[in-house]
């Protein structure tokens, strides 16, 4: 169903048309009896807790298409752009980037018009949420040409981003997973505005609350009609408010006043028409199987965006605890924002591996950074010792850095051996360590002088614990980890004697091998920053975008700097909260990705 051919009367006059065979207005006592019990009984939700399965159909008209309005616009935009001095931008390349953007961006914003088809389940239990969002089709009018491929500047809703997207609020941690760009934002810092609504409250009035409270809806000026029609008793009430507003509802008294249609002021000169049909009673909650809500222009009622919503399911039982965590595909680049650290934490998922206790070792080791002294070999032995069943002490952590800050290969060994591990200092290569069983392998990174351990080896990438650094476990191409371990110098440690045919390392080498902190991944290539929603009054609008902070290669004299794609910005439409009275974000994350290092 294409929405933008959609032409909708207002719901008193389709009521009009039919038969009406008895028709009474009601005294004020009845119209006060009325408002009591709609506010006495207003939920924020169609269910307070289960679970709905939803067909979403939307539509989004453009905002205009005055050609010589557009082209004022990016003018406007690539004189001030040009004109800043401090550009969230930091290369010169991604400000050209940005710059080359702009005449597609304005246009995007301004004149495109969409269509889109999803399927949607959410789960919810009063306060826990998840929410999964899964696109069938979707159409844009104003498309990126050929010569802005791979311009990461370039806003536009990226299908092939946003195909599969959950939002999941498990009570600790805020989940934003676009599952086709292998991507997710974990935030438990309180930084990212937390909302559930599509489904669950798609067209719910919230009576009680604000200007539908029953003090307010006292105070004003209201009128209602009972009306028979083919058997159906109805309440036409309209509601004038002292501000000149109006409001208009069509009330079901058969199913406890449901509401089947209403029209309400939306704010920017514009009206929102809601139609609900339909009705069954789940757990005792009238619930509608069809929701419609459309957004016309007060004055030529204009279709300006249409939201369709037909319930396929809705189960009232409280879904368990279990139901709100988040199953991240294989390799998915996870960054979790904590208060306790001043950047992301950053993993690559692994379903054969514990990420959530890796996720653990690597804020506590970020905890402990300034407290005492630590490195990149410290953290290496303390991971490797613990997964033979060994406690490293922090004492002996310690004694392992020098007053440089740094640790040698035989220091590292020396403490490897003081906590009764078999110790060997190697040179080799993946396919070898791969055989191994048994034995831990810290491996020394020549050209960024650091230690990593190797935790295992599949048939495409080997898995690498860092936890002395922001990206803390990772996936290297097997076929370039020698790029990075140009050496092949590994540390191997078991609970037995090593046997293998391996060249070892003399202790006089050891003594120069040193290990401390450092990446070529050191170049900002983008600064964080929020653009906020925008209102005035009962007004929202704008669109939520949350930056995040990125980092680009520079030359290093060895080893490799890999690129991972990372979310660029994650926005969400604005809009006026009624429960709430407050300018919100709808909590449908779009998810825009750039390729950086961390």
């Amino acid at each position: 169903m294409m929405f933008s051919k959609v032409r909708t009367v207002l719901v008193l006059v389709v009521c009009a048309g039919a038969p009406v065979y008895g028709q009474r207005a009601l005294d004020r006592g009845e119209v006060l009896d009325v408002i009591e019990k709609l506010t006495s009984a207003g939920r924020e939700t169609w269910v307070p807790a289960g679970t709905i399965e939803a067909r979403h159909q939307q539509y989004r008209a453009p905002r205009t298409t005055d050609a010589a309005l557009i082209a004022s616009r990016i003018e406007q935009e690539i004189r001030e752009y040009q004109s800043k001095a401090d550009k969230p931008e930091r290369t010169s390349e991604l400000q050209k980037m940005r710059l080359d953007a702009i005449p597609f961006n304005v246009r995007y914003e301004l004149s495109n018009e969409s269509n889109m088809t999803s399927s949607v389940v959410l789960r919810y239990d009063g306060t826990r949420f998840y929410w999964e969002v899964a696109i069938a089709s979707r159409s844009d009018s104003v498309t990126p040409s050929a010569d802005l491929a791979g311009n990461s500047m370039v806003n536009f809703f990226n299908r092939n981003w946003n195909n599969r997207r959950v939002f999941a609020w498990d009570g600790q941690k805020y989940t934003i997973y676009a599952a086709s760009a292998g991507g997710a934002i974990v935030d438990t810092s309180g930084r990212l505005p937390r909302a559930v609504t599509g489904p669950l409250t798609a067209g719910v009035i919230p009576w009680g609350t604000g200007v539908l409270s029953y003090a307010s809806l006292a105070a004003a000026q209201v009128s209602a009609n009972e009306i028979t029609r083919d058997g159906t008793t109805q309440i036409e009430m309209t509601v004038r408010r002292s501000n000149g507003s109006e409001m208009t509802f069509v009330l079901d008294a058969s199913k406890d006043l449901a509401v089947t249609a209403y029209t309400l002021p939306a704010g920017d000169n514009t009206l929102t028409s809601t139609y609900c049909s339909g009705y069954r009673n789940f757990g005792g909650y009238w619930v509608p199987t069809t929701v419609l809500i459309e957004q016309h222009d007060a004055f030529t009622n204009r279709l300006l965006r249409s939201d369709k919503w037909d319930f396929t399911a809705v189960d009232t039982r409280v879904p368990g605890p279990e139901r709100f965590q988040v199953a991240f595909g294989g390799g998915t680049v996870v960054e979790y924002h904590s208060a306790m650290t001043t950047k992301a934490s950053v993993y690559h998922h692994s379903n054969t591996v514990d990420t959530d206790l890796l996720l653990a070792e690597r804020l506590a080791y970020a905890a402990e950074q300034g407290r005492r002294p630590q490195n990149c070999a410290t953290a290496s032995l303390q991971y490797a010792a613990t997964q033979l069943g060994k406690v490293a002490p922090e004492a002996r952590l310690t004694q392992m850095i020098g007053s440089d800050g740094r640790t040698t290969m035989y220091d590292l060994k020396r403490s490897a051996q003081s906590l009764g591990l078999h110790c060997r200092v190697v040179q080799t290569d993946i396919a070898t360590l791969e055989t191994l069983s048994g034995c831990q392998a810290i491996l020394h990174l020549p050209g960024q002088e650091h230690f990593v351990v190797l935790d295992h080896v599949d048939d495409r990438y080997a898995w690498i614990v860092d936890l002395a650094n922001d990206r803390f476990y990772s996936r290297k191409d097997r076929a370039f980890m020698a790029m990075d371990w140009s050496e092949g110098t590994a540390l191997l440690l078991s609970n037995q004697p090593i046997e293998g045919p391996f060249a070892d390392v003399s202790d006089d080498v050891l003594r120069r091998i040193t290990g401390g902190d450092g990446w070529s991944c050191t170049l900002v290539i983008q600064e964080e920053w929020i653009i906020p929603c925008e209102s005035t009054g009962l007004n929202c609008w704008g669109y939520f975008q949350w930056y995040f902070e990125r980092w680009g290669c520079e030359p290093a004299p060895f080893g490799m700097c890999e690129t991972f794609l990372y979310a660029r910005m994650a926005g969400s439409d604005c809009y006026w909260d009624l429960i709430a009275v407050e300018c919100r974000v709808t909590g449908v994350w779009d998810w825009y990705g750039m390729y950086a290092c961390d």
